[in-house]
């Protein structure tokens, strides 16, 4: 019978545990009826590896658009606050990604239900790294992308005052909150020694709410921001200001990620499952890191589209129309195909071509026979009469 490290009253030190018992004891007790099964486990590996492959598409995407906007159509090239911020950012986001994936693949455990992973997996070196990794470099790539969106807003609403004292208000305290929280976070992961001691590694976890929490606030104070902005533009008309409203409003986006991390920390708290239950709050994870690229990334968005908007429009209405006219002739040429194509009429083979079943003498050849005695009689019956023909027909026979 197997039995479980986690759960336990008394703190414990697995490393005293050798190796080859450590790989039979798993982490939690499975649920009745349920066996454990560290060969072939079910997981949700592949659904988290899909999203770090999605949140890389978006961080290539978003560092294209910035390089080409920077030196094709800015002029004179310069550089700002807000990009040497979004480069340490997109490094540190891009640590972040690289850990969800190593920690998704080999020895790391994420999404797999703790009553399939063994001990000794669990407390390897690369698993031991890849969870403390976890819980450092995704605070520290979260407080690089909002203060870098602080100091956008700090570079577009540099002449009003009140916007500029409410940006350096939340970089002064996102930037102290987080200072806080990698501080804790590295004392309680590093060194990796202390994962054998199933005490710290829950001590760890106790920051997952407050962080979720903050993340919400800070979102919805970044999208407050721009309000607060456009409402003092007096020259502005009302169709301008909702176009610039428009454009952070992708920030309603990252509030609703932030929700949703908030949920799934809570419930990762309230359930012991923790190696399953990580795959979707890693996913909330990438996609508010997303939103967050994005809308740190929205002046350069907005200079390019409006740079290549039409002829981009152009593009795909050239190409959707071409495609349509295709589809048109094909169809056309299938209309016409089949309208000139000839009905062939099925006509049965005659297996005796002489025969014919319309007359008594059945062939060709007796019928044109049988014609030409009949007209050879006919001739004859009018030249020839017969005498009984030359009577009345009152006269008796015998008269005749």
């Amino acid at each position: 019978m197997k039995t479980s490290i986690f759960q336990r009253a008394d703190p414990f030190d697995a490393s005293q545990i050798p190796d080859s018992v450590a790989a039979k004891i798993r982490i939690l007790p499975p649920p009745p009826g349920v066996a454990s099964n560290f060969v072939n486990p079910a997981n949700t590996r592949s659904l988290l590896l899909a999203f770090c492959g999605m949140g890389f598409a978006m961080i290539a995407l978003c560092v294209t658009i910035r390089i080409w906007v920077i030196f094709k159509i800015l002029r004179p090239i310069k550089w700002a606050w807000s990009d040497i911020g979004f480069a340490l950012a997109i490094f540190a986001t891009m640590a972040t990604y690289i850990i969800l994936t190593l920690a998704s693949t080999g020895f790391g455990q994420f999404g797999i239900h703790s009553w399939n992973v063994s001990v000794y997996k669990v407390l390897s070196f690369r698993s031991r790294a890849v969870n403390a990794s976890c819980a450092l470099v995704p605070a520290i790539s979260s407080c690089l992308i909002k203060i870098t969106i602080f100091l956008m807003y700090l570079e577009l609403f540099a002449a009003l005052k009140t916007t500029r004292i409410l940006c350096f208000i939340g970089v002064g305290v996102t930037a102290i909150f987080y200072i806080i929280i990698i501080t804790l976070t590295a004392l309680w992961s590093f060194p990796l020694s202390i994962y054998f001691v199933v005490d710290n590694t829950i001590k760890g976890q106790s920051l997952n709410i407050p962080k979720g929490i903050f993340g919400l606030v800070v979102d919805i104070y970044l999208f407050l921001i721009p309000l607060v902005a456009v409402s003092a533009l007096k020259s502005a008309t009302i169709r301008k200001k909702l176009g610039i409203l428009l454009v952070f409003s992708t920030g309603g986006l990252a509030i609703l990620s932030a929700s949703f991390s908030i949920y799934w920390r809570v419930y990762l708290q309230l359930h012991s499952d923790h190696m399953w239950y990580l795959t979707p709050l890693w996913i909330v994870y990438i996609t508010e890191h997303s939103f967050g690229l994005i809308i740190a990334n929205t002046t350069h968005f907005a200079r390019f589209f409006r740079c290549y908007g039409s002829a981009i429009e152009y593009y795909l209405c050239c190409r959707f129309a071409r495609s349509g006219e295709q589809s048109e002739k094909s169809e056309k040429r299938s209309e016409v195909s089949s309208e000139s194509e000839p009905v062939k009429v099925k006509t049965t083979i005659k297996l005796y071509p002489g025969l014919d079943v319309t007359t008594v003498e059945r062939t060709t050849g007796g019928t044109m026979l049988g014609i030409q005695d009949g007209q050879a009689k006919t001739e004859q019956a009018s030249t020839n009469p017969h005498p009984v023909g030359g009577y009345l027909a009152e006269t008796h026979w015998v008269e005749r």
